[in-house]
């Protein structure tokens, strides 16, 4: 009997533990974030005021500090009365063919303005960053982790897809190399690690930036540059497709690369970010 009474005690607070754990967020707590929907995303991205949207699903306990940390800066902002900047967000569970036509993987948080999207949040998920990030979205991301096959690796590399891929090189007219390449590819994986290294450089050096876009998940950004084999390496400028990397897989030869394209780069990229911070 005792010991009938000790599995139904562990149950009962395993159960309650979890639910603890799986508690949605009430958002009704925090007055200063609009609950949005697919149907009324675009119309509160598109005010005349700049906004930040963190998208969020069924994630695991570790997703959601980057929640937290949006609902307490939110928070912050009421009570300092500073209405400069819209919080809002949007459960992609409540609209799974939006969330499939539009993000490979949440929660992420986005700054758009005038309803174009600026940028993206990334690089290591405490408050400071995240409020550094809304000073300026623009400003070259910190070195972290990436997803999927770049867990490992620590870089300043912009992870594109579908949604993001255009904006985000209209956004660094400056120059952008932009790695495709597919996860079982063994050529990419042997690359990585260089390309990893040469995005920091290229951030300390002005020498534009660098992204990566998963081929197997953002079919339709590969297809539309016809993308056939991997890794193919390009160079963007000014939101356009100007030239194919040929070189090896060193660090030497993408810096030299670099340099010989995006000379002039470093003027463009500082009154390019004091330009569109200043605007923000």
């Amino acid at each position: 009997m005792k010991l009938l009474i000790f599995f139904i005690t562990i149950f009962t607070l395993s159960f309650i533990i979890s639910n603890v754990n799986c508690r949605e967020f009430d958002f009704s707590e925090h007055p200063n974030v609009q609950v949005l929907s697919s149907k009324n995303i675009n119309s509160f991205t598109s005010s005349s005021k700049p906004s930040v949207v963190v998208y969020y699903g069924k994630n695991k306990e570790s997703d959601k500090v980057l929640q937290n940390i949006f609902l307490k800066v939110a928070d912050q902002y009421y009570e300092e009365e500073n209405n400069e900047l819209l919080f809002g967000v949007l459960d992609l569970e409540t609209d799974i063919k939006f969330k499939n036509s539009h993000f490979d993987s949440f929660p992420i948080i986005v700054y758009y303005k005038k309803g174009a999207e600026i940028a993206e949040f990334g690089g290591k998920k405490t408050r400071s960053t995240f409020e550094k990030f809304l000073e300026n979205p623009l400003a070259p991301i910190k070195s972290s982790t990436g997803p999927g096959s770049w867990s490992h690796i620590e870089s300043q590399v912009a992870h594109l897809n579908v949604r993001n891929f255009s904006s985000y090189i209209s956004n660094h007219p400056e120059g952008v190399l932009v790695m495709f390449f597919t996860t079982g590819c063994g050529h990419c994986t042997k690359m990585k690690p260089a390309f990893a290294e040469v995005s920091q450089i290229a951030i300390e050096k002005n020498l534009g930036s660098l992204a990566a876009v998963d081929c197997g998940v953002s079919k339709k950004v590969c297809e539309k540059f016809k993308i056939e084999s991997y890794p193919n390496i390009y160079l963007f400028k000014d939101g356009k497709n100007v030239d194919k990397y040929n070189g090896d897989r060193s660090v030497n030869s993408l810096v030299e690369f670099l340099e010989n394209n995006i000379s002039s780069s470093s003027n463009t990229n500082k009154k390019s970010n004091k330009k569109v911070k200043n605007e923000l």
